[in-house]
């Protein structure tokens, strides 16, 4: 079985940059995913959902280091 995911959306907060005992490095971001729709009675809405991303390695390091907060990213995992 093989699962994919991509999400495309804005950071909500500036990525946070930490390194663990063994060095290695991990960043925390959460990114928001808007989405606009028309209900069947014509009512326009807007939801948002809010994910929460871990990097770890190189891919932490780069992300802390070019992105920041209200930025649009795109996530594939």
């Amino acid at each position: 079985m093989f699962n994919k995911l991509i999400i495309m959306g804005r950071i909500t907060r500036d990525p946070e940059l930490k390194h663990l005992n063994g060095g290695d490095a991990k960043a925390d971001l959460s990114i928001a995913v808007g989405e606009k729709y028309t209900t069947k009675s014509g009512e326009k809405r807007e939801d948002t959902t809010y994910v929460d991303v871990v990097f770890w390695g190189k891919s932490a390091e780069n992300v802390c280091k070019f992105f920041k907060k209200g930025e649009p990213i795109i996530v594939e995992g």
